[in-house]
């Protein structure tokens, strides 16, 4: 618990400040005997009390800045340009240190030894106390990717029968359609077969070949065509560079091809919907969709599920491995970039 926490904070500031001031301002003993009783006096240097509360007040600020520097590591980040940050905070606290001293305290008593250790166990203190909380943060978001990958394969196997069922129905559909007088309806089929068996029998890995996702994009495209006039969609799919051997969270660009349909395709109108994939770069995919949003269809909100569903699939498994940005206006546009092993 947080509370917990501050209350440790500030023992530990009591404790090891009341431990070094009593330890190092020690200026002599007297020793006096009254009735054959040895007293013993310990003479404290009040100078050397205010030059060790001013260094402890500057290592308080070191200690949280310094910590605050390391729990900013992320696992991705260079950790040269951390240690940098680190030394260059140590040496300006104690630069601040002496010149305070130097300007405050007439009297130069406390040894720049005891300075330095003072402030070098207050950064090491800090470097270990940042390292602690990047631990328990980084088991905390491993216990929270397991919860959720096991709730999304418990979500998965709950609604495994729909898929395998519709996929049986539409087979067994399919065989009853007269291909020559039903055309377009054994083309509809087709299609929705297609995609029901990438869902079914793809998906079951984490990752999925960059090439199989392209191809469920174009039978989706396809199936979705296939209720317009041959004039009415001007669908513009490229790829750019070579799909093979890249490999994709499957059904990351779906829902926003599904967007596109919805808002930018009407029966009696002409419309362009431009999809890219750009592979040039090795490890990087990029996805673009563009399309008009046509007035008529902009009341048809829908609840958005699909969407920022994709959003936090992107923070779960490309965690600052990956750029959305949104255009949602009269014209929508996707950008998406995924870097990939």
């Amino acid at each position: 618990m947080k509370w917990i926490e501050h209350i440790v904070n500030v023992l530990f500031w009591i404790i090891t400040g009341w431990l070094i001031t009593s330890s190092f301002s020690i200026r002599g003993q007297e020793i006096e005997i009254l009735n054959d009783i040895e007293i013993i006096r310990t003479i404290r240097d009040e100078h050397i009390v205010h030059q060790l509360l001013a260094c402890i007040v500057i290592s308080v600020m070191l200690f949280y800045a310094n910590f605050y520097n390391i729990i900013q590591l992320k696992a991705d980040q260079p950790k040269a340009k951390k240690i940098i940050i680190a030394i260059s905070i140590f040496l300006t606290a104690l630069a601040v240190y002496w010149v305070i001293e130097h300007h405050f305290f007439n009297a130069l008593l406390l040894p720049k030894q005891i300075t330095l250790g003072v402030m070098f166990f207050y950064f090491t203190v800090s470097l270990s106390y940042g390292l602690l909380k990047l631990w328990i943060f980084s088991q905390q978001r491993e216990q929270n990717l397991i919860l959720a990958k096991n709730q999304a394969e418990l979500n998965l196997l709950r609604n495994q029968l729909q898929p395998h069922f519709l996929f049986n129905a539409l087979n067994n559909l399919l065989s009853l359609v007269n291909q020559e007088k039903s055309p377009l309806l054994s083309a509809s089929f087709e299609h929705l077969s297609l995609l029901l068996r990438y869902v079914i029998e793809e998906n079951k890995s984490q990752l999925v070949p960059l090439t199989k996702e392209i191809e469920f994009v174009k039978n989706y495209c396809q199936l979705q065509q296939l209720r317009f006039e041959d004039d009415e969609v001007n669908l513009k799919l490229t790829v750019h560079g070579d799909p093979t051997d890249k490999f994709i969270e499957p059904g990351l660009f779906i829902p926003f091809v599904e967007n596109a349909f919805k808002y930018g395709a009407e029966p009696e109108s002409q419309t362009t919907i431009k999809i890219t994939f750009n592979l040039e770069k090795t490890k990087e995919i990029s996805f673009t969709i563009c399309n008009h949003v046509i007035d008529t269809l902009k009341k048809n909100q829908g609840t958005g599920t699909g969407i920022s569903t994709t959003r936090k699939r992107l923070e779960l498994v490309y965690p600052k491995k990956h750029t959305l940005l949104i255009e949602d206006s009269d014209i929508f546009r996707v950008d998406l970039k995924v870097t990939i092993q």
